[in-house]
């Protein structure tokens, strides 16, 4: 098995750029793995904090109590209303292309 590739690498960026079906150019490779180096650094800022003693999820209870309102039933628009503007209709739906290989 190999190493894992490094995404601040302009390889290690082309690798997740195929994986996310993304075509970038060569100079777009370099740029994108400073900008990846850039936002791993800040995030292994936030891996040394201490978090002894928090929670996992704290967040303001007060907040978040107000912040939903309840769910209640109401009317949706009609089939062909929603489709109206759609490129392409399925039976009831939208049809979009298929994404995944067979």
């Amino acid at each position: 098995m190999s190493a894992p590739l490094d995404p601040r690498t302009p390889e290690g960026v082309a690798h997740i750029a195929r994986l996310s079906r993304l075509a970038l150019a060569p100079e777009e490779l370099s740029a994108m793995a400073a900008h990846l180096g850039k936002i791993l650094d800040a995030v292994s800022v936030l891996e040394r904090l201490d978090t002894q003693g928090v929670p996992a999820g704290l967040h303001d209870e007060a907040l978040s109590e107000d912040a939903l309102r309840a769910d209640a039933v109401a009317p949706s628009l009609p089939v062909d209303e929603a489709l109206r503007n759609a490129p392409a209709r399925g039976v009831g739906g939208f049809e979009v292309p298929a994404v995944l290989a067979e």
